[in-house]
């Protein structure tokens, strides 16, 4: 997942990662590791672009694990925030 984060909402961001996103993806047991950095290619001098990476041999397990759970956590997230912290799935496979 790629997040697009008004530098304002960067705390708010990281709390929310560590105490909601981070562990729920964690606990599903469905990933082989989880891992949040940040991006540091700057794009918009008034964001900051972090990326969740999780690993998994199924697709369909990170697929469902986005369907199912992901987007409700985004929901409340975005809820809170408006369309102040944007977010999408970005699918990669590991070619060498």
């Amino acid at each position: 997942m790629t997040f697009v984060v008004e530098r304002a909402l960067e705390g708010v961001f990281r709390e929310w990662t560590a105490s909601t996103l981070l562990p729920a993806a964690r606990e599903s047991k469905r990933f082989d590791e989880v891992k949040m950095l940040k991006i540091l290619t700057e794009v918009d001098p008034e964001a900051v672009n972090y990326a969740v990476q999780v690993s998994a041999n199924d697709r369909a397990a990170v697929t469902g694990w986005w369907n199912d759970v992901a987007m409700l956590l985004l929901d409340d997230l975005r809820a809170r925030v408006g369309q102040r912290i944007l977010f999408f799935m970005t699918e990669m496979e590991v070619v060498e």
